[in-house]
């Protein structure tokens, strides 16, 4: 009599196939991908935050909170020189 050992929770489906960089909508945040990219713009993070980042965003997220901090950013910086020249 042969017995083959039973996997845990074998009647638990398997997750179907993600296209890369998807993350469920409950993981990822808006809020928490402003302030991720928010900390890689003054270019201070952590190893362990940065993994922990890399696990739980949305990468449609990063790229579009990226864009538009950097749009953010530039708009800020010309209205500060025009600012220091009048």
């Amino acid at each position: 009599m042969s017995h083959t050992p039973e996997t845990p929770n074998a009647s638990i489906p398997a997750e179907p196939a993600r296209p890369a960089g998807y993350t469920s909508h409950r993981q990822a945040s808006i809020w928490r991908t402003v302030v991720s990219i928010a900390w890689a713009f003054f270019g201070v993070r952590k190893g362990a935050d940065y993994e922990e980042d890399i696990k739980q965003l949305n990468i449609f997220h990063i790229i579009f909170v990226g864009l538009a901090g950097g749009f953010a950013l530039v708009i800020a910086l010309m209205l500060l020189a025009k600012w220091a020249t009048a």
